[in-house]
């Protein structure tokens, strides 16, 4: 994805750095033929038995046009209206916060010459690229994809988050954990960067209000950007949540690490300490308990495994079995969902953490009735 904007707020021409008020012009109609060709394509089931000539909507071609109109013809918001579209369309809250900054730019800089003209018996004609964005970008954004999908995934949008809210909690929480687990598989850095995304837009949005607002009153219309605002607002707090989440759950996993490291280093060397002080060995001080005797409580059991593991760290600590069995330690005060959690955070796959736990079909015949 190209970043570099600043060449499309070049003037057109020396003598007119703004160029021409283009309205009927050829490349104004190719565009608005190109868009509606791609979402044609875009909504068409051709079924198992359609030949494979369709090759989808071509957004880039879109994209393409817009940057040569603004940069050789015209600087005009109905162009950046579709130039917003089509680079979300292609690049997501990354694109849209790119194309978001040019409209801004011309607005900010440029408000009195800019096109469509500001004509004072005509300020609904200025008034409806901002019109245009608000009937089409909050439902493009709605169904856009918010996980970039595996194989293995299916597509989560805000358009299935908002249903389920309507449908019920059940269904809400259910929405709502597997467009988690689904964030939790992408990168760190797309995370981040969908993040910072959202709040550039934001700001550009809040900014581009201000004009729609004088605009629409100075000629009686109900235009506004309010409610892209807060569909944009939702989205980005449902990320930071998510961002915020999971910076917990990375330093409580962090710091819940370094305790146990201490904790077993202290009892590591306690231990030795004790071999030393006492000439008895090691081994037949390990076995000292039975495991024929009664365990009579929980906190018993846990401390036989402990004794035992100990005894495996230092005689079998090739095999990961006794680092495993230390980090199961750790879970004893833990419930099933927080454990869960803590796993998530590194998979969401299930088979995976039944595996590192594991569990099989077999333990639920075990469970109590």
């Amino acid at each position: 994805m190209n970043t570099d904007i600043n060449y499309l707020t070049l003037p057109v021409f020396e003598d007119k750095p703004f160029g021409e008020y283009l309205k009927r012009h050829p490349k104004i109609i190719k565009l608005k033929d190109l868009r509606n060709a791609n979402i044609e394509s875009s909504t068409i089931d051709e079924g198992i038995w359609a030949k494979k000539e369709n090759s989808g909507p071509n957004w880039q071609n879109s994209i393409d046009l817009c940057e040569e109109i603004l940069r050789e013809n015209s600087k005009d918001l109905l162009v950046c209206s579709y130039y917003i579209e089509a680079q979300f369309r292609v690049n997501g809250f990354e694109g849209l916060s790119l194309a978001l900054k040019v409209m801004l730019y011309f607005c900010v800089n440029s408000w009195e010459e800019i096109f469509p003209p500001l004509e004072e018996d005509n300020l609904e004609l200025r008034l409806s690229p901002f019109h245009w964005l608000e009937v089409n970008m909050p439902l493009v954004i709605k169904c856009f994809s918010l996980n970039r999908q595996n194989p293995e995934e299916v597509k989560l949008t805000w358009d299935d988050y908002e249903r389920a809210v309507i449908t019920g909690h059940e269904e809400h929480i259910r929405i709502k954990n597997e467009l988690k687990k689904a964030l939790a598989n992408e990168s760190k850095d797309y995370i981040m960067q969908l993040h910072e995304s959202l709040s550039s837009i934001l700001h550009s949005l809040n900014q581009l209000e201000e004009y729609v607002v004088d605009l629409a009153e100075s000629c009686g219309e109900k235009t506004s950007l309010d409610s892209l605002i807060k569909l944009c607002q939702e989205i980005f707090e449902f990320i930071e949540t998510f961002v915020e989440e999971n910076r917990e759950l990375e330093k409580g996993v962090e710091d819940n690490n370094f305790q146990s490291s201490d904790n077993f280093i202290s009892r590591e060397n306690e231990e030795y300490a004790d071999e030393e002080n006492n000439p008895e060995d090691f081994d037949s001080k390990q076995n000292e308990f039975s495991l024929n005797q009664t365990i009579n409580s929980i906190e018993m059991a846990y401390s036989m495994i402990e004794k035992a593991n100990l005894y495996l760290l230092k005689n079998n600590s090739h095999s990961p079995s006794p680092y495993l069995i230390r980090r199961a330690l750790e879970w004893q005060k833990k419930s099933l969902y927080e454990v869960f959690i803590e796993l998530f955070t590194t998979t969401s796959k299930p088979s995976e953490i039944f595996t590192l736990l594991g569990l099989s079909k077999a333990d639920a015949k075990n469970k109590k009735v």
